[in-house]
């Protein structure tokens, strides 16, 4: 089961002490006071990710960690996993999502799951990510469709590429003559193997890109 949970971080790869706290702006950082057994949990939001920091106590040996994600109010998930390894010089541990979920309050923690099975969770920590209204896509998992909305400074040509983990090319579309300013997208990436692609929006000089995952 442990191997598990290492394969999910690689594909699918914050409150006071009674589990509330303030949600945090983009490229910012908190700590808050930790549960027994942590030394510490830590928060930090950037454009494109969200990066859960924890350290554990010399005592405790851990199997592997998972960790969960929870909606404003709706029930928590598991959106990944780390496994433990006891040759690590240090106890210091980072789970990065990078698809996150924003327009929202977002509230993580994480699972601490012995070898005996027995487990124990951090306190809760939360982070609001707002939309970026000039370059944004949805769903945060793909299944069938991508939708990607962007906001041209000028009617002029632009491009649009999709590449794999690889940087092999996906899907390509230039349009030399927009009518609108604003882009509306939808892009079909049913037949695309699961795994994580790069979207890209060039206009002019500038190249706007966001990390997906297709399921």
């Amino acid at each position: 089961m442990k191997h598990l949970y290492l394969v999910i971080s690689l594909f699918i790869c914050l409150s006071s002490l009674n589990g509330v706290a303030r949600g945090v702006s983009q490229k910012s950082k908190i700590y808050i006071p930790v549960a027994e057994g942590f030394t510490y949990l830590s928060i930090s939001s950037e454009e494109e990710e969200v990066v859960i920091g924890w350290g554990l106590v010399e005592i405790e040996n851990p199997d592997y960690f998972i960790v969960e994600r929870q909606i404003d109010a709706q029930p928590f998930e598991t959106i990944g996993g780390l496994n433990y390894h006891t040759s690590r010089p240090t106890r210091v541990f980072s789970f990065s999502d990078i698809a996150p979920v924003r327009n929202a309050r977002v509230t993580y923690r994480v699972k601490v799951v012995r070898e005996d099975g027995s487990f124990f969770y951090s306190d809760k920590i939360s982070v609001f990510m707002p939309e970026n209204k000039d370059f944004f896509t949805h769903p945060s998992i793909l299944s069938d469709v991508l939708n990607l909305e962007y906001a041209l400074p000028a009617l002029t040509p632009y491009e649009i590429r999709l590449f794999d983990f690889y940087g092999n090319v996906k899907f390509y579309r230039l349009d030399k003559h927009p009518a609108e300013l604003h882009i509306q997208d939808r892009i079909s990436v049913g037949n695309l193997p699961a795994g994580l692609y790069i979207l890209q929006v060039i206009h002019g000089n500038q190249i706007h890109t966001r990390r997906v995952i297709k399921d």
